[in-house]
């Protein structure tokens, strides 16, 4: 088969399975957060006056290179079409890095189906790289094709390529970044020395600049004690499960530091079989010479060496400064271990097919039972990764509903849905909403403005503040006996009274009460109500 179709091959088999991976029913968990964000980027009247869609915008880039298209589309034909661009460009990265570390460009996909759900099952604190439209997913894309480049000691421009995810998204891109700058300093300094790579480090250093720029506006010229606060709410109460180790559960240190070992077994195994696999081979079908393969693994594995090292970092930060939390918080809000959450399943992707590659050179047998059980992980992981497969109908409470956190209540369902379309069908474009504390979709579906709700939280300090204290107005317990109990399941414990109050104080008009079984009905009539949530009208209508 000509190599340019086997290529092809291996691409759409990568791009069928971030596909398959990824495919979850609109929007995803960020989709909602990006791009609503996006549209009032691009049209100011889209939710005007809402707080979090008017706070300061840390991924403008992305705003600016995939906004424009929530103006000329639905946000769901938006966020399909961003995904599939995400996936192609993710699967055309991902096996041009496979064809400098592989010798058989089949190990790609096999790889990368390693990769997804090792990505997915073994994290540390819950970076994903294949998923929804977001700015994260164009980054990734640039981070691949950059480590390609540096692996093969084209440190100029995969540097350049480095500067250009961290426009898209600082912190990937950054610690990226960082991580190759080790590697370049231990190994690429003999290849491509300062003199010839400082140029690419100023290119790279100014694609970078504007969103290095916004991130230092979040908290610019804001006073001391609100910085403070900002970063504790950021740390501690809102994404502790990114940030704060010592909120991350016990079985994610174990599991995670099993896959290190289980990739140090890799390692190992290729460190001992590769001396004698380094000779060049005139019918190899990658366009690499052999003898280029143990160095390109070198800086490779180097590079993810580097994203271990900043998670290291990160976990001495919480030893350091775990009794000076105003240090503390305002270190550990910087994502210290999203890079190795990436990094370290992607290295033990490309090892495994690595060693089968370098067991089978031999026609050694075991290459083929080891080939099969990756295979039969690969079959089993696919298929346990496909839990949104058929997609939900509209109006049908199935499994995939409920097998996803963020895809349950958070509301894919009928009720939600109607009562949404009944917002923008019954109410002025200008309107705002009192909503359940978790309705992440209603700016989708709604089309309309709401006070708050727990996913979208601003970024600036001072917004950030604002948005926490109007969680608690809205939906916080005064006094809890129980911290785990500390929010209400729905707004009509309020009152409707008090939500007429609370209307006034965040010039909202109108209040969305979700009912469960067990909560109280108000006993004023409803503007609309269904099964599960009732609209009441906050100024007399």
């Amino acid at each position: 088969m000509p190599l340019r179709i086997t290529h092809f091959l291996c691409w759409l088999a990568t791009f069928s399975l971030f596909f398959l991976h990824g495919a979850w029913p609109t929007p995803d968990s960020n989709e909602t957060h990006y791009l609503t964000k996006a549209r009032h980027y691009w049209q100011p009247d889209f939710g005007q006056g809402e707080l979090f869609l008017e706070s300061a915008d840390a991924h403008q880039v992305f705003y600016w290179t995939w906004g424009w298209t929530t103006r000329v589309m639905p946000l769901e034909w938006s966020a399909w079409l961003g995904r599939l661009l995400t996936w192609a460009g993710l699967a055309a990265a991902w096996q041009y890095l496979a064809g400098k570390l592989l010798r058989y460009p089949a190990g790609g996909p096999l790889a990368a189906a390693l990769f997804v759900g090792l990505n997915e099952r073994y994290h540390l604190a819950g970076e994903w790289v294949v998923g929804g439209i977001e700015a994260k997913g164009f980054a990734y894309i640039l981070i691949l094709f950059a480590v390609a480049r540096a692996v093969c000691d084209h440190w100029r421009s995969a540097f350049v390529l480095f500067g250009a995810a961290s426009a898209f998204h600082v912190l990937a891109g950054g610690w990226s970044t960082i991580a190759a700058f080790i590697a370049w300093l231990v190994l690429g300094r003999s290849a491509c020395p300062l003199a010839k790579v400082w140029p690419a480090w100023v290119v790279g250093g100014l694609l970078a600049a504007p969103s290095i720029w916004w991130g230092v506006e979040l908290t610019r010229g804001q006073e001391a004690d609100i910085v403070a606060q900002a970063n504790e709410i950021y740390v501690v109460e809102r994404l502790s499960h990114h940030l704060l180790p010592e909120r991350f559960p016990n079985r994610h240190f174990v599991r995670f530091l099993g896959l290190l070992a289980f990739t140090l077994t890799l390692l190992t195994g290729i460190w001992l079989l590769e001396d004698r696999d380094n000779l060049p081979n005139g019918k190899n079908p990658v366009p690499c010479d052999q003898t280029e393969l143990p160095r390109r693994w070198d800086i490779f594995v180097l590079w993810c060496v580097g994203s271990v090292l900043i998670l290291m970092a990160g976990l001495t930060i919480q030893i350091l400064w775990h009794d000076n939390p105003v240090r503390l918080h305002a270190l550990l809000r910087y994502y210290w271990f999203r890079s190795s959450d990436a990094f370290v399943p992607l290295l033990a992707g490309f090892a495994a097919w690595r060693v089968v590659e370098l067991f089978a050179s031999r026609g050694n047998w075991r290459a083929w039972g080891l080939g099969g059980i990756l295979l039969a992980a690969v079959i089993w992981d696919t298929a346990a990764q496909m839990p949104h497969w058929p997609f939900t109908v509209p109006g049908l409470h199935t499994a995939s509903v409920d097998a996803r956190p963020d895809q349950r209540r958070n509301y894919i369902l009928t009720e939600w849905r109607d009562v949404c379309r009944w917002a923008r069908e019954n109410t002025s474009s200008s309107a705002r909403f009192l909503t359940p504390r978790l309705s992440a979709t209603f700016k989708w579906y709604a089309q309309r403005g709401e006070v708050v709700n727990w996913k979208d939280m601003p970024q600036d300090a001072a917004s950030l503040v604002a948005w926490w204290q109007r969680l608690r107005d809205l939906h916080g317990e005064d006094n809890p006996a129980n911290p785990l109990d500390r929010w209400h399941d729905s707004l009509a414990h309020h009152g409707l009274p008090r939500l007429q109050e609370l209307g006034k104080k965040y010039g909202a008009d109108y209040a969305i009460v979700v009912y469960f079984d067990d909560t109280p009905r108000l006993t004023e009539p409803a503007l609309y109500q269904n099964k599960m949530f009732a609209v009441y009208a906050l100024n007399g209508e």
